[in-house]
């Protein structure tokens, strides 16, 4: 059976945080994706395409993520599809709480990588 990681908090509070406060399910949505998809070049259409939303709804989302410093965007030209980083601010550096959850046939275990927090504050603090 394959399985994918994924932090507690992204359950436990971020979701309430991101769908309930925000009113942004969208955002979420699109967090799980860049969360879970290992990586590389991910293209609006490929986003809208993957969670169900429309793209404009994915830049929306995006935007919001990136405001609130959930992601990062690399993006080489204004044409070309970003390469997403998500960002785990409530991770202490070598800590690592996982929530285990079943995947679907055909997808791999994805690691759980370490991010240091960054010296910006916490990133979740409304502005």
């Amino acid at each position: 059976m394959n399985a994918l990681s994924l932090d507690r908090y992204v359950i436990d509070t971020l979701m309430g945080d991101l769908v309930g406060h925000d009113r942004r399910p969208s955002a979420f949505l699109v967090y799980l994706l860049i969360e879970t998809s290992g990586g590389g070049a991910l293209s609006y259409a490929t986003l809208a395409e993957r969670t169900g939303l429309s793209r404009r709804s994915c830049q929306a989302a995006v935007a919001h993520l990136e405001r609130r410093r959930l992601i990062e965007v690399v993006r080489r030209a204004e044409n070309e599809a970003a390469i997403y980083r998500p960002l785990r601010p409530w991770r202490r550096q070598g800590e690592i709480s996982p929530l285990v959850i079943p995947a679907q046939a055909g997808t791999h275990l994805l690691p759980v990588v370490n991010v240091e927090r960054s010296g910006e504050g916490f990133p979740l603090a409304r502005e």
